[in-house]
């Protein structure tokens, strides 16, 4: 009688020894960032911080082509409602260099203009035009490019690698 106890419990003892000595097999975290906003829109969380390559251009075409190679980049609104503000505008801030996006690096004389889908370039610290906005989603759509500064002329473009961050704020209207 004795034996026929032992032996269940043996069995149930043999079962969890096994999860005691399992190998790690990986592991790691998840981290969830955001922030809760009061705004009709919500703003895509793969647009919100951006990196937008620019490839890697001649400094010739910078002063021959001013501004014909373009990046295009977009700030997608989602989940827009529009019962009590139906516009948008917004403001890129970032140092400036003679009214452009100012450059970070060995690159010198360019700097970025961004400009709106209509080809309308974008003052630096200054509100666009209001843009209506519709319910659901909403594409603001923007082109870069490098343009030569006031004081590298037209012969001074340097090469060089480079970066510039802009920030952007929304106004709802």
């Amino acid at each position: 009688m004795k034996l026929k106890s032992i032996v269940p419990v043996m069995a149930c003892s043999m079962l969890f020894a096994g999860s005691v000595f399992a190998a790690d097999e990986g592991g790691g975290s998840v981290k969830f960032e955001g922030s809760i906003i009061d705004a009709p829109c919500s703003i895509s969380a793969s647009t919100q911080n951006q990196i937008i390559p620019m490839g890697a251009i001649s400094n010739k075409s910078i002063i021959s082509k001013d501004g014909k190679l373009k990046s295009n980049f977009t700030i997608k609104l989602e989940d827009c409602t529009v019962a009590t503000k139906k516009n948008v505008t917004i403001t890129f801030s970032g140092p400036a260099k003679d009214g452009l996006l100012a450059l970070e690096g060995s690159a010198k004389g360019a700097g970025i203009q961004i400009d709106d889908s209509y080809g309308v370039p974008m003052v630096l610290g200054t509100a666009s035009a209001a843009v209506p906005m519709l319910a659901g989603e909403n594409d603001l759509k923007f082109n870069a490019y490098l343009k030569p500064t006031g004081e590298a002329g037209k012969e001074a473009v340097i090469p060089g690698d480079f970066i510039a961050t802009v920030t952007f704020t929304l106004n709802y209207l």
